[in-house]
């Protein structure tokens, strides 16, 4: 419930939810609360996309029928793949010197999304308030109030912080140990279009899940389709570029961080590159905006649930890089595990701080785990000898299934 709270008021109703974040953590809690019947409302500062890495098992327990459905509709090249969508079981991984294969990773049951267009399928149903930045928590003697910047608030009996890796919520229940650990990498991530020509030269050369390209110097460059506008004009076809390198091979001056002078480097460091990653750096209009990015992570120490009615989910539990492809995975096993406890709570199973005392211990051991395997994948995509022996390569990117397969592989970017 929101209102004017004042500290006096409290909360000592049945279970209500306030969930801080809409992204497709915050938004599939959402859906799973809402399909066991539990109060929720959800918050966002701002309508803001990004991208990660999906693979989940999660999918069928904790979202609703007429939610999974839809999600072929969010793919990225979804009018060229069909109203079915296009299922693919692996990741290509290539030499990018070479443009040799190396590996292709399985990731059954696969699909590419776009996060605005997954976010628009999970939001269905959902009353989403935006514009409310969380300022403060109070704690009264019965549940919880979540302080806005405009001056409201709201009561219930749990908040949620699924508010990404900068998370809010994450800063108020642990000061100085919620900053996040950058990396030493630098990472550029755009998107661009081309001509008709160009577009299908790139296409006709990139493996349509997702292409991954390895150089022996400790370079890494990410090519796929985002987004498909009009399927018979290859012009209005969006790719997205993601190239990434460790500071030894090369650090930027100040004049040369600006979107000029970071394709200046890109074209320097992509010359000996194979088709069509060199066509498609040289390709880039000059005037296009590059911006200049750093891997962070952040690994998870248990924190103070102030008696089960606040808690963390998602990036805000655990950020950690993608090269591993298990971001949002862990993010809907939070969310699978909240909506369960909660529901336990609902039903006098649990009380709230046993439930919730019981999914910190579980998501904190999970999370410490998954941010080092992540980490370390990314040091080893950027350092050939280390990457040839990776995980990655011996294994794959994904988790053994509880269940048959049945959810999806993701990477997402508006």
């Amino acid at each position: 419930m929101q209102s004017t709270v004042s500290e006096a008021d409290g909360y000592s109703g049945p279970p209500h939810v306030i969930i801080i974040g809409a992204g497709a953590s915050g938004l599939s809690i959402g859906q799973g609360l809402k399909k066991n019947g539990i109060s929720f409302t959800i918050f966002d500062k701002e309508e803001a996309t990004g991208r990660v890495l999906w693979a989940s098992t999660f999918v069928p327990d904790l979202l609703p029928q007429s939610i999974i459905d839809k999600l072929c509709t969010a793919e990225f090249d979804y009018p060229l793949a069909g109203p079915t969508g296009a299922i693919h079981g692996y990741v290509c991984v290539r030499n990018a010197v070479t443009g040799e294969v190396l590996k292709k990773i399985p990731t059954p049951g696969g699909r590419r999304c776009s996060r605005r267009r997954l976010r628009q399928v999970l939001r269905e149903g959902l009353d989403v308030q935006y514009n409310k930045t969380l300022t403060s928590i109070s704690y009264p003697s019965s549940g919880v109030i979540a302080h806005f910047s405009d001056g409201t608030a709201a009561s219930g009996s749990l908040v949620i912080g699924a508010d990404g890796g900068q998370s809010r919520v994450r800063r108020l229940l642990l000061g100085d140990k919620a900053e996040p650990t950058p990396l030493p990498m630098t990472m550029n991530n755009f998107n661009v279009q081309y001509t008709a020509e160009q577009a299908l030269f790139i296409r006709s050369h990139l493996d349509r899940f997702t292409d991954y390209g390895v150089h022996p110097k400790g370079m890494f460059f990410l090519m796929a389709i985002l987004s498909v506008p009009d399927p018979e004009d290859p012009s209005t076809w969006v790719f997205q570029l993601l190239t990434s390198w460790p500071d030894r091979l090369r650090t930027l001056k100040e004049e040369e961080n600006t979107s000029e002078g970071r394709l200046k480097i890109l074209r320097e460091l992509t010359a000996d590159f194979s088709e069509p990653r060199k066509s498609a750096i040289q390709w880039v209009k000059e005037g296009t905006h590059i911006p200049r990015d750093r891997f962070a992570i952040w690994s998870p120490v248990p924190w103070n649930h102030h008696e089960g009615r606040v808690t963390l989910a998602g990036d805000a539990a655990h950020a950690m890089t993608y090269h591993r492809g298990q971001g949002l995975n862990n993010c809907f096993n939070d969310a699978a595990n909240l909506v369960a406890a909660i529901v336990k709570v609902r039903d006098g199973l649990l009380g709230m701080e046993e439930a919730m005392q019981t999914y910190v211990e579980e998501v904190v051991d999970r999370g410490v785990a998954e941010v080092e395997l992540s980490r370390r994948q990314t040091m080893a995509v950027h350092d050939w000898g280390m990457f040839m022996e990776s995980p990655l390569m011996k294994k794959g990117v994904g988790i053994a299934p509880v269940r048959p397969p049945v959810g999806y592989v993701v990477e997402m970017k508006a």
